[in-house]
């Protein structure tokens, strides 16, 4: 079956509706649909979606018994199939040492994995990594290459640190023109980034006042 039969299959749209919801219900803390929701996840286990959240769910006991060892099963399970955000799960297992033991350089093998399979929190970890040399040779390029990835793909945090970078030229030429744009990037995924600067010891202006009385 092409891929865009696969699209039209009403068997499967079913099953990515179902999944969709089961999303929906685990990320919305629903605990009174907890078991509704791992009954539809574990009927579709032929989607890597599917996998990934019954990897979630064994680890927080989400309408199931939690159990680590099944929790990391899936979450493997998944990444095989492609599933980004399981890749970055198991990056967090193996950082942490967490039903494995910790193991960083296997740890960053799986942030690589997830931040090269389209995971914005990877990509910003990966960034971090780079910036600072750990667990990677220190390269300032590719964290600024790997932090403007994060950013432009919804990681406000990201926008801001390389605000910040540009603003003070520690990691990146210093450029208050680059450093507006990944600021007004981090306004716009509704991230603080006035608070995060002021963290960093940036001394940013407040907003300014809209003509209305309304503030930026």
């Amino acid at each position: 079956m092409d891929e865009q039969s696969a699209d039209t299959d009403p068997q499967q749209a079913a099953r990515k509706a179902e999944i969709e919801l089961a999303n929906q219900i685990y990320f919305s803390r629903q605990s009174e649909r907890a078991e509704e929701a791992f009954a539809l996840v574990e009927k579709s286990q032929t989607e890597a979606r599917a996998l990934y959240l019954l990897g979630l769910f064994y680890y927080a006991g989400f309408g199931c018994q939690k159990e680590v060892s099944k929790s990391i099963h899936y979450h493997q399970l998944a990444a095989a199939a492609g599933e980004a955000d399981a890749m970055f799960e198991l990056y967090v297992f193996y950082i942490k040492g967490v039903g494995v033991p910790a193991d960083p350089p296997q740890a960053v093998k799986w942030c690589q994995r997830a931040a090269e399979s389209g995971s914005a929190r990877a990509m910003a970890n990966l960034g971090g990594f780079y910036a600072t040399g750990d667990g990677v040779p220190q390269d300032l390029a590719q964290a600024v290459f790997w932090y403007d990835r994060a950013a432009h793909s919804g990681s406000g945090r990201a926008a801001a640190t390389l605000g910040v970078m540009f603003a003070i030229g520690d990691g990146a030429p210093q450029s208050d023109e680059q450093a507006q744009r990944y600021f007004q990037l981090a306004e716009r995924l509704r991230f603080d980034w006035r608070a995060f600067a002021a963290e960093c010891g940036l001394e940013v202006a407040p907003p300014q006042a809209k003509p209305n009385g309304q503030s930026d």
